[in-house]
């Protein structure tokens, strides 16, 4: 960019004044004409990066980079989709993990795939991954997961996700070669709440879940008062009497999030449990020893892990992290990210 206006002043400028001089035109009316030139130039820039922006999300909306396929289910009479992928080289006389991914507020099983890294991940180290699709407006606009207290159509209609995703991996074990004792559920953002109820109405399904950027509860203001309908908030349904298997759980949060806040606050039109409510709640609930806590430090990243009954609570903190999919494609690009490992 130096170069640019190195150039740009050095040849242009001199050039304009000379051209100024011999027609006799004013050097302010000169200014204001190069000014309209470069203003023009930089316009025509950001058309431009705009332009392939665009191109290159439709191309990811479109078509999977990484040689997935889409695939329709049908749950309670009701059509739904996600997206497939089998490891390179996969063989139906073995079997595999299998991790689901579910996607961010607004984003895309497709998009997932891209800033995630998930498939490329399950490609080196063997698991499928699924991608299953939330709803939202008309054919995939503003696609959402229901996670009792949030997230946009997904809340305000019921919409049964819990059932969805419950139906998806019976039919997933029945048709593909996969380990039922390994099938772990993952996400982001409203994704990742999703991820925290999955964990809670579904733990004798999932060997582990691991939601990222997400809380474990929270509440919708009035404004939205249609989405306070059902569950409300999960951890107040849970936090007093546990109905459910405790299931191994990893957390993670940028501290700097300000979408789901990592001290917990508001967004839009929710309010958000904090990182620290959030990880207490799954302490009690799986019976943690809180003695056994153990710190470590590493790639810029605070680890806590403790020792639970039958399972165990692992709690990862980016101290520099905003609301991202660290390790993946995502985070340095849209959020400003620390440039973590690549997943």
């Amino acid at each position: 960019m130096s170069m640019f206006f190195y150039w740009f002043e050095s040849g242009c400028l001199n050039n304009s004044y000379r051209v100024g001089e011999q027609s006799g035109l004013k050097p302010g009316i000169m200014e204001n004409m190069r000014l309209k030139k470069l203003l023009k130039r930089v316009s025509f820039v950001i058309l431009g990066f705009v332009i392939f922006c665009i191109l290159i999300t439709a191309i990811i909306m479109k078509f999977s980079l990484y040689g997935s396929s889409e695939h329709n289910i049908t749950v309670n009479g009701v059509n739904r989709s996600y997206l497939l992928h089998l490891p390179k080289n996969y063989d139906p006389d073995k079997k595999y993990p299998l991790v689901l991914f579910f996607h961010g507020y607004g984003n895309s099983p497709k998009i997932a795939e891209w800033y995630s890294g998930m498939s490329r991940k399950g490609d080196r180290e063997g698991f499928i991954v699924v991608y299953p699709k939330g709803t939202g407006y008309g054919p995939g606009f503003y696609l959402s997961w229901n996670a009792g207290f949030c997230c946009d159509l997904a809340a305000k209609n019921k919409v049964d996700d819990v059932g969805f995703t419950k139906v998806l991996v019976e039919s997933l074990e029945k048709n593909y070669s996969i380990d039922p004792s390994r099938v772990y559920a993952t996400g982001h953002s409203n994704g990742a709440l999703f991820v925290h109820r999955l964990g809670l109405e579904l733990s004798d399904m999932f060997a582990a879940v691991a939601p990222l950027s997400g809380s474990v509860g929270g509440i919708t203001t009035p404004k939205n008062s249609a989405m306070n309908n059902g569950m409300k908030h999960p951890r107040l349904k849970f936090e007093n009497k546990p109905t459910f298997k405790p299931v191994p759980i990893l957390i993670a949060h940028g501290k700097l999030d300000t979408v789901v806040p990592y001290g917990g606050g508001k967004h839009q039109d929710t309010t958000f449990d904090s990182v620290d409510k959030t990880v207490s709640f799954w302490l009690k609930n799986n019976t943690c020893d809180l003695s056994s806590k153990e710190i470590s430090k590493e790639n810029g990243t605070i680890t806590e892990k403790y020792v639970c009954q039958n399972s165990a609570v692992e709690f990862v903190t980016y101290p520099d992290g905003h609301h991202a999919w660290f390790g993946g494609n995502y985070d340095s690009l849209k959020y400003g990210g620390v440039k973590y490992e690549k997943a």
